[in-house]
């Protein structure tokens, strides 16, 4: 499943690339400034490292069992933009991403993140319908393991950053539809309490997200 979410990763990479450099040398339509869109988006979630230590087995280091590897799984989200200049929007984000765990210790383990953020986007002017941008957002990751044998579900939130590039074509004034990927990293372990004790049970939970995604452009008046 790795393998196929670094050949997801080259062909979106891929895609992308291709279709800013066949852009139609068409208007850019109107100035967002003072803009409202609303984002859609779903797709796959591709868990990075290993992200949890064995749950029952004493002193034994994620390193000598190899971790809660992670499949990919699926994730999907919302976004809320406000243009404060014609290429520059601050907004508001939201997704959910869950995968399971490919280590047979770890039985039908299954790991959830809740995100909520801020965060603040580049458009690339091209001349055309089809506009680059990046982005790069901040916020809190609740971070959750649940059917893990033997054990109760462990849940716990931190902060975390995200960052990544897309693209989205201008089908007409209202709608755009695209392609994006991010990173996400979560601050420091994941120590949840276990039997009155805190315990390292992630050594991080850090992963990759690639999104089809539809934007509605909310007719502001200016």
């Amino acid at each position: 499943m790795r393998k196929l979410g670094v050949v997801f990763v080259a062909l979106t990479c891929l895609t992308i690339a291709a279709a800013v450099a066949m852009a139609a040398e068409a208007p850019v339509g109107e100035n967002m400034k003072g803009q409202v869109t609303v984002g859609v988006q779903g797709g796959v979630v591709v868990p990075t490292g290993a992200l949890a230590k064995d749950f029952n087995a004493e002193a034994v280091t994620s390193d000598e069992i190899g971790g809660f590897q992670g499949k990919m799984g699926f994730t999907g989200g919302l976004n809320v933009d406000y243009f404060i200049t014609k290429e520059f929007a601050l907004g508001l984000d939201g997704s959910y991403s869950t995968f399971k765990s490919d280590y047979a210790h770890a039985g039908d383990a299954k790991a959830t993140t809740l995100q909520f953020g801020l965060h603040g986007k580049y458009l690339i002017p091209t001349g055309g319908p089809l506009v680059p941008y990046v982005f790069v957002g901040a916020g809190l990751y609740n971070a959750k393991i649940t059917d893990i044998p033997d054990t109760e579900d462990l849940s716990q939130s931190k902060f975390g950053m995200n960052g990544g590039v897309g693209a989205a074509y201008k089908i007409n004034d209202m709608v755009s539809v695209g392609l994006n990927g991010a990173y996400h990293y979560a601050f420091s372990e994941f120590k949840p309490e276990i039997e009155g004790e805190k315990v390292t049970v992630l050594d991080d939970w850090n992963f990759i997200t690639f999104n089809a995604a539809v934007t509605f452009q909310i007719p502001m008046g200016k």
